[in-house]
């Protein structure tokens, strides 16, 4: 436990904080939130390390996976390579799928970095 100073010949001790990361329903994958969701899940566990809470650091490292393969399964699915559709032939911007700089613009995470991860 943290203690904080002496007052009065009384010891105040306070319990650590405690973080917890929650599972939360399935919901649909939302591309705004994919860079804040990753930084969020790095200070946890940039902090998890600190503290050396290795529950905590496990569990936020699957966490993060999970949200990453979600955004690359999302990317493949939604944004044409620069080029245009090479499976289908489809050079247009009239294709259903969205063109990579509108998907960078949306989500703050560039094509390079999809290709990194």
């Amino acid at each position: 436990m943290a203690t904080a100073p002496q007052l009065g010949g009384v010891r105040v001790t306070r319990p650590p904080p405690v973080v917890e990361v929650v599972e939360t329903p399935s919901t649909p994958f939302d591309p705004k939130a994919a860079k804040r969701k990753d930084a969020q899940t790095t200070a946890v566990i940039e902090y998890a390390q600190r503290v050396k809470d290795w529950p905590l650091l496990e569990q936020t490292v699957e966490a993060k996976i999970e949200e990453q393969a979600e955004f690359v399964e999302w990317w493949g699915k939604t944004v044409q390579r620069p080029g245009g559709d090479r499976k289908s032939g489809d050079h247009s911007r009239r294709s259903a799928l969205m063109i990579a700089e509108d998907a960078e613009s949306l989500t703050g995470i560039t094509h390079q970095q999809v290709s990194k991860r």
